[in-house]
């Protein structure tokens, strides 16, 4: 999770395209593991990175700042293949039931006095099936008592991934993916600036939403992997920011 600054997110998502090539859903070159996790850290305005590579503990560690997470005891497969070709640091599968890795206060980490009107939230998502009967959370943020939603999910079934954004005054914003294939990995980044939302699909803008406008500005809401709010999701993640 990050806040970041308008050209550094487009320069973000155009090295995605140069260091990885999306072919047959997993994402392939030579060395893109170090690539991908360099460049990541190396964004200006990130502040989070969960890389959920953890096959043993409870902890899911924060590669980046201080916000790591809890990784529940049930419902999580660890050390699967991850988005990135080569990288021996895995990813987790949530089965959606019960498995979670659970962030809590995480929004303080995008927070400040005034609110934070740049952001985004990205990772990688693989689904066993491209719809489902339930509605779905992937990862973010989703309390609505709080006012505060900024995750991926899945509509029961639809078979696209959709990015969704509430700030405190209530406005919000739903954006949708195209359609999705099961067992591809997608990487996908929704981001807030100023008075638009846009949410991209390996790298490419697949929807935008113009007049957005104000922050997050509760700093107590818990940032989940595997679920929003109390949505689960069923499928594998990979590379949170």
């Amino acid at each position: 999770m990050r806040k970041i600054a308008r050209l550094n997110v487009r320069k973000h998502l155009n090295a995605i395209a140069t260091l990885l090539t999306v072919a047959a859903g997993v994402a392939s070159a030579q060395n893109a593991h170090a690539a991908y996790r360099d460049d990541v850290l190396t964004t200006g305005g990130i502040r989070n990175y969960w890389r959920l590579g953890e096959t043993t503990g409870s902890t899911a560690a924060d590669s980046k700042g201080t916000l790591a997470g809890t990784i529940s005891s049930t419902g999580v497969t660890r050390n699967v293949t991850g988005a990135i070709a080569n990288d021996t640091n895995k990813a987790m599968t949530f089965d959606g039931t019960s498995g979670a890795v659970t962030v809590p206060n995480a929004s303080s980490s995008i927070v400040r006095a005034s609110g934070d009107t740049e952001l985004t939230l990205e990772g990688w998502i693989r689904v066993p099936a491209s719809t489902r009967s339930v509605n779905q959370g992937f990862f973010g943020m989703l309390d609505s008592t709080k006012e505060t939603e900024l995750y991926f999910g899945q509509a029961a079934n639809d078979n696209r991934i959709f990015g969704r954004l509430r700030v405190s005054w209530g406005g919000n914003w739903t954006l949708y993916t195209p359609a999705i294939s099961a067992n591809v990995w997608y990487h996908v980044a929704l981001v807030y600036r100023r008075n638009l939302v846009e949410l991209y699909l390996n790298k490419k803008l697949v929807s935008s939403e113009v007049g957005a406008e104000g922050a997050i500005t509760n700093n107590s809401v818990t940032l989940h992997i595997g679920k929003a709010g109390s949505l689960f999701g069923k499928a594998s993640i990979d590379e949170v920011a």
